[in-house]
């Protein structure tokens, strides 16, 4: 309706692009695997595997991020700004939507897409939550335990960072970016194309693509833009808010991506260039990525979701006590060292646990009960998991 882009799903396999709601994954490899037409991406349909071979608990849906392909205006609502339902708008559960113009570093506009009007589309996410089961079941009732924090600045040492943790979540992370180029062979005609051509088109029913469309994640740039939330003062309170994050791709070694001219498929690029990367120029539309789905911009937020969180459930807590006398020739408000002394220290270590007591008789039942006034934080208790006493 702005003359912008719109959002519309990537096809599974060989199937055409279109206004999709994001299928799951309900199928496995059987058959044929071997000719191209068969299988998995088969464009006739998927085919099921009984073995269990592929068999994964979130298999399914990792998180409510699959949620973004819905449409977020079906109805007009005139009092709040929206005078008629809005065609190819979905729910917007990453930050580089096609119509996205304002550079990385900056907070996006309105304008750039309907879900960046506050509050932004992925605080739904906040209604949902998933569990960590591999390797094994993780997490408890209540518990982030398995997740990393996105606040990996500690405080007040803020010059102390605690990387480690997000650098392992973002390496098995995926990012699929398509080229417009590959929508069709270049040198092929409107009417067909050979055996060759179809090697450089990502729907060919009986060829692969010839072209690596998959990236790995750059975490040292990627790192910049929640290093840029601290800078400004700010921590994050939502594990949702890693949508607001771009992830940076970084290209595979050794695989051919599409030979654009000046090669930016093939190109590392930083934090601070990833609207140009995604969008190019909006006017041209064939300068970016513009042939990747909303559901594929989303895919790595879908799995980076149910990994992470703001609230951790354990703390290392490092104490030094002292039990002070004082002498009484000196002012009882005041310490003077040449007289007053330490009678007794101890130094340790104790790792706490804050947690939920699934049979506290005073916790209330939240879904049968409204309670506005009371939260579930109000009823975490701690507990000591262990102590260590540093002697000298």
């Amino acid at each position: 309706m702005d003359g912008k882009p719109g959002d519309w799903d990537t096809g599974t396999g060989r199937t055409e692009d279109g206004p999709y709601i994001n299928k799951i994954d309900d199928s496995g490899v059987t058959g044929d695997t071997t000719n191209v037409q068969n299988g998995y991406f088969s464009r006739i349909g998927l085919t099921e595997e009984a073995t269990g071979r592929f068999y994964s608990p979130n298999r399914q849906i990792c998180s409510a991020v699959a949620f973004g392909s819905l449409p977020s205006v079906i109805h007009a609502d005139p009092p709040k700004g929206i005078p008629a339902p809005a065609p190819w708008q979905t729910l917007l559960f990453c930050p580089n939507p096609p119509s996205r113009e304002t550079p990385a570093l900056e907070e996006p506009k309105p304008g750039d897409h309907f879900g960046f009007r506050p509050p932004h589309d992925h605080l739904l996410l906040d209604f949902f939550w998933m569990p960590v089961v591999e390797p094994y079941a993780i997490s408890e009732p209540g518990s982030t335990a398995g997740k990393i924090n996105l606040n990996s600045q500690i405080m007040p040492f803020s010059y102390i960072e605690r990387n480690t943790g997000l650098h392992a979540v973002l390496r098995s992370s995926r990012i699929s970016a398509l080229p417009a180029e590959v929508a069709w062979s270049k040198d092929a005609s409107a009417s067909g194309a050979n055996g060759t051509q179809k090697l450089e088109c990502y729907k060919a029913y009986d060829n692969w693509l010839k072209f690596e469309t998959v990236y790995e994640v750059n975490a040292r740039e990627t790192m910049k833009g929640i290093r840029s939330r601290f800078a400004q003062g700010d921590i994050f309170r939502s594990a949702s808010e890693i949508c607001d994050i771009f992830l940076v791709p970084q290209p595979f070694a050794g695989r051919t991506y599409y030979p654009r001219p000046g090669g930016l498929p093939s190109s590392s690029p930083n934090y601070e260039s990833m609207v140009a990367w995604w969008n190019g120029d909006l006017n041209t539309q064939m300068d970016g990525f513009e042939l990747t789905g909303d559901n594929m911009r989303e895919s790595p937020y879908n799995q980076l979701y149910p990994r992470l969180t703001t609230k951790s459930n354990t703390y290392s807590v490092h104490y030094r006590v002292q039990t002070l006398k004082k002498a009484r020739s000196s002012a009882p408000a005041t310490w003077d060292e040449s007289v007053d002394f330490v009678s007794s220290e101890q130094r340790g270590a104790v790792l706490l646990e804050r947690y939920l007591d699934p049979n506290n008789e005073k916790l209330p039942d939240f879904i049968k009960t409204e309670l506005p006034g009371e939260s579930l934080d109000d009823y975490y208790r701690f507990r000591v998991i262990s102590k260590k006493t540093f002697a000298p």
